[in-house]
């Protein structure tokens, strides 16, 4: 096959770049570098359509600075209530990862007068109300970083 014409893509390349919704997924090539697109071709494809009428494009650098993320973050996991004790699960990440020495499954025994007032690595919780349905809560205190060593 000539690729140097310009003509449509031959129905096995078009079958295969369609992306579910009828809609022909392609890349933009600029072949000789000088800032205009002049092809097009298809994923994982090395065959290039010339385009009618060639795009110029110009490329940018800049400074950019990648925002801070907190490699540390917590769960605190909702599993339901039985025999009178909401059961809690709370996980700690670091970069993404569990760390497993600090998982665990908490039990705190509901009050049959009022909001449950419970703590757990600095946090504070008041339960308001749970059943097998869902809970609701306050955070009176969240849990941060500085308050999971408390």
């Amino acid at each position: 096959m000539n690729a140097s014409r310009s003509r449509p893509a031959p129905k096995r390349w078009r079958d295969r770049a369609l992306n579910g919704n009828n809609n022909v997924s392609a890349c933009l090539v600029g072949r000789k570098g000088n800032g205009v697109f002049d092809a097009t071709t298809f994923a994982n494809d090395d065959v290039y359509f010339p385009l009618a009428s060639p795009v110029e494009y110009t490329v940018e650098t800049s400074d950019s600075v990648a925002p801070e993320v907190n490699p540390f973050h917590v769960e605190v996991l909702y599993q339901g209530v039985s025999k009178g004790e909401v059961k809690i699960a709370y996980r700690e990440f670091m970069n993404n990862r569990t760390r497993p020495a600090f998982n665990q499954d908490l039990s705190y025994e509901l009050l049959a007068y009022g909001p449950t007032k419970t703590g757990f690595k600095g946090m504070r919780l008041r339960v308001l109300k749970a059943d097998s349905e869902g809970i609701e809560y306050i955070v009176d205190r969240p849990i941060t970083p500085a308050t999971v060593t408390e």
